[in-house]
């Protein structure tokens, strides 16, 4: 499948976390998994990978609504690059989701939440601003502990026809790894899933991507927990 991408300069592939033969197997979906071939493919492929697991049931690849986990690392640059051009192309609304860490601490008052929500949508304003700009958007700010679980309530709340991550990628040698939380929003998500791994392979959606002003700069992509105040 890598080697046909290549030839044919594929500028995506869509796959199923499993084959649909899988049942006559006797193959069990694992929780959390997308199994081997999508994890081999990302793996091996540059350009983006679109994952839809066997509940997806799409009436139309619209693409209106579009929820973008932003961590602030350049992977999530890249995935809101997408985004916008996906944006541009049909129209869509692009919501960028970011979880802030909620600890099981009984002094984390509704200040310290309020406080850490105001700063959190400052961060996403300066990160995403010039990624997303001339698009319709709406920050998605969420308290929790799981991020992948918020993510997928997230679009099912907006209605999201898809979302699209950056893989948290450790390239050694070839190899990108799409991360358990990639494996794990892909898994359970209502609607397809879109990994963007190598920022040169957005070329083919439009050749000046690796150059935009936007991907590189110098930004704050630390996770800050009490950011309201500080607690002894």
């Amino acid at each position: 499948m890598v080697r046909q991408s290549r030839h044919l300069n594929a500028g995506m592939i869509v796959l199923g976390p499993h084959s649909e033969r899988a049942a006559e197997r006797g193959t069990v979906r694992m929780a959390g998994k997308i199994g081997s071939t999508v994890e081999g493919v990302v793996m091996r492929e540059n350009c983006p990978v679109m994952i839809i697991n066997p509940s997806v049931h799409l009436s139309s690849a619209a693409f209106k609504k579009i929820v973008v986990g932003v961590d602030f690392s350049v992977s999530c640059e890249c995935a809101l690059f997408f985004a916008r051009k996906t944006a541009e192309k049909f129209g869509s609304k692009i919501f960028p989701f970011h979880m802030i860490p909620v600890p099981p601490y009984p002094k984390y008052t509704k200040e310290d939440s309020e406080a850490d929500r105001k700063n959190t949508e400052k961060r996403l304003e300066a990160f995403c601003r010039d990624l997303i700009k001339e698009t319709d958007y709406t920050y998605q700010i969420w308290g929790g502990a799981l991020p992948h679980l918020e993510l997928v309530k997230c679009a099912e709340k907006n209605n999201a026809d898809i979302i699209i991550l950056g893989s948290h990628t450790k390239k050694q040698g070839t190899k990108w790894y799409a991360g358990s939380a990639v494996e794990r929003t892909a898994f359970r998500a209502g609607c397809p899933v879109i990994v963007i791994t190598d920022p040169e392979a957005l070329v083919s959606w439009d050749e000046n991507a690796p150059n935009d002003p936007a991907i590189g700069k110098e930004k704050d992509r630390s996770i800050h927990v009490f950011t309201g105040k500080q607690h002894g």
